[in-house]
């Protein structure tokens, strides 16, 4: 039987090829970088501001957990074109988080949950 290479075929990347696009003196390098610090920041607002009482940082949180949760593909750094973009499937960042939320919030005080990794400064 003839195997056809049609619309819903899956790409076949080598290791190589996919982390190529990250690597410093890649034309799309500075693009994707600035696209993943968006997306660290949005995360550690979200974990940090979701259970804070204060109306700033409920601010914070309410604003990163809209932009996270919002369907949107007209703007350049939304959420979705950003997962995209960096090859995250935007619906299952979102189900960890939603996961998370909700183990966080029964268990307000368990030091086992997951933390999201913090950057580190620059130059180290």
């Amino acid at each position: 039987m003839e195997r056809s290479s049609g619309l819903f075929e899956p790409d076949a990347l080598l290791p190589a090829q996919f982390y190529a696009n990250f690597r410093q003196g890649s034309p799309a390098y500075p693009e994707r970088r600035l696209m993943m610090a968006v997306l660290q920041d949005a995360l550690e607002c979200f974990r940090k501001h979701a259970f804070s009482r204060d109306h700033r940082s409920q601010q914070i949180f309410r604003e990163a957990h809209d932009w996270i949760f919002a369907a949107d593909r007209q703007w350049w750094y939304s959420f979705e074109n950003i997962c995209d973009a960096l090859g995250l499937d935007p619906d299952y960042v979102r189900r960890g988080l939603e996961e998370w939320y909700a183990r966080a919030k029964e268990n307000p005080g368990d030091s086992s949950l997951p933390q999201f990794p913090r950057r580190s400064p620059r130059g180290r």
